[in-house]
């Protein structure tokens, strides 16, 4: 039989123990369940150098996003619109997706204005059904949604201030979200958190169905070409600086981790 003293020694060591593995616990670093690489207003194009837009380095910037994803080894990665600058041009598309197809894993593409003056085409080349669909990945809800409409979802918009969510996509948005238990991020081209030039018109109402179903928890849009973040009932919404803008090696992009109980962390990559 042990001595009561070798009893408190032996007790006092897995104490010890304990404390130190639950304050190892406190101060352990959490680590993401999801990784993503975002990108926005790519607008590669052959042309010469407008204002701020180096159209003719965005193939030079997105291979440099693309080695810096294959180290940063995101879940997947996303460019959130005006992938290429014209209207449509299947030149163009081919070119610049083939730089963006040399990441070694998922990929998903967001409609933009810029680009997306065929659909049909888009689709095809995507291979999506729609231009508004959604997935899930390790515990989260990922929807990606399409303003590149007028009001009722017949056409597209025919000015800047004047794109829409459409009825057909505002009622699939609402049905999507009531399916899911998961904690849901959004990826749009143009902004949802105000109003003007830029914003989708009808934004508030999006806004309404994303604070309805309590599941939204951030929202990253791009468009306007400028870095922005605000905060409308609870959902953070980031606006992602435009990687045309500059000449190389100037570059501009976003790395999203997303943790475990919904937290989501951005870290935008701007130089």
């Amino acid at each position: 039989m042990k001595s009561s003293k070798t009893i408190y020694i032996l007790l006092g060591i897995a104490g010890g123990t304990a404390i130190a593995y639950y304050i190892s616990r406190l101060f352990r670093k959490p680590v993401p369940v999801l990784k993503i690489g975002l990108v926005t207003d790519v607008h590669w194009a052959d042309q010469p150098t407008a204002q701020s837009r180096y159209y003719r380095d965005a193939d030079e910037k997105l291979l440099s996003f693309i080695n810096e994803m294959n180290e940063f080894l995101p879940d997947f990665i996303i460019e959130c619109g005006d992938f290429i600058d014209s209207l449509w041009d299947e030149t163009e598309w081919d070119y610049i997706v083939k730089v963006f197809n040399s990441f070694e894993g998922e990929k998903y593409h967001v409609m933009g204005n810029h680009g997306g003056f065929n659909r049909p085409e888009w689709l095809k080349k995507t291979g999506y059904a729609a231009s508004y669909y959604s997935f899930d990945k390790n515990g989260f809800h990922f929807i990606v949604l399409d303003a590149h409409y007028n009001e009722l979802g017949t056409g597209y918009p025919d000015s800047l201030d004047k794109s829409y969510i459409p009825p057909f996509e505002l009622s699939w948005l609402e049905e999507d979200l009531k399916k899911t238990s998961f904690p849901t991020i959004v990826f749009i081209h143009h902004r949802l958190d105000g109003t003007g030039i830029h914003f989708v018109k009808n934004a508030s109402s999006v806004r309404e169905i994303f604070e309805n179903s309590g599941k939204v928890a951030a929202v990253f849009q791009g468009h306007n070409h400028l870095s922005d973040e605000r905060t409308i009932n609870n959902i953070k919404y980031y606006t992602i600086e435009a990687m045309v803008d500059g000449a190389f090696p100037t570059n501009s992009f976003a790395e999203i981790l997303l943790y475990r109980d919904g937290t989501v962390a951005v870290k935008r990559k701007i130089y």
